[in-house]
């Protein structure tokens, strides 16, 4: 997954909103592991991660209201 989002933050750079990049790196620092889905305008992002725990702190940490489909 680690790879996946490295390769689409560096290929797909313009593709994905300037405010969303950010929070995308920040989150591989914390072993979460964002995917942008979607296109023109209308995708959402999905979260991976390898317990909730880890997200959780990740999303609190950063203020995002995340729903988890555990």
């Amino acid at each position: 997954m680690k790879q996946l989002i490295r390769f689409q933050l560096y290929h797909f750079r313009r593709m994905i909103p300037w405010n969303f990049q950010p929070i995308i790196s920040d989150a591989i620092n914390h072993q979460v592991f964002i995917k942008l889905l979607g296109s023109g305008g209308g995708g959402f992002l999905l979260a991976f991660a390898e317990n909730e725990k880890i997200l959780k702190g990740w999303s609190d940490r950063q203020k995002i209201q995340m729903e988890m489909v555990v």
